[in-house]
């Protein structure tokens, strides 16, 4: 019993000193503008590690019906995933990589 408690306390303090270690890493994302007068947009998704969320499932919603997924999409090796807004106003772009990081970014066009 003394020992699973033992355990138990220098887990939490491990927790408390390298949570990120013990509980997996965030989803980073940014934008870059490309294409004929900035139109494409050009969406990178990583983990806050640096490492690219490689064949990432991406979904896109529109302005018009924000709660509608219009697009849905993969990630290349890098982390990428590129669109063309076809209408005025906030797109919502929502990422998931299938071992539960998750991420999401809100682009104006």
């Amino acid at each position: 019993m003394r020992r699973s408690l033992a355990f138990c306390v220098v887990l939490i303090g491990a927790a408390g000193l390298f949570p990120a270690a013990l509980f997996g890493h965030g989803v980073a994302v940014s934008e870059e503008t490309g294409g004929a007068r900035g139109s494409v947009r050009v969406i990178r998704f990583t983990y806050t590690t640096g490492e690219a969320m490689m064949y990432a499932r991406v979904f896109v919603y529109p302005p018009s019906s924000p709660e509608r997924e219009i697009l849905q999409g993969t990630t290349d090796r890098n982390g990428v995933f590129c669109f063309l807004p076809d209408e005025s106003g906030e797109w919502r772009l929502v990422v998931e990589d299938g071992m539960g990081h998750t991420g999401e970014i809100k682009i104006n066009r």
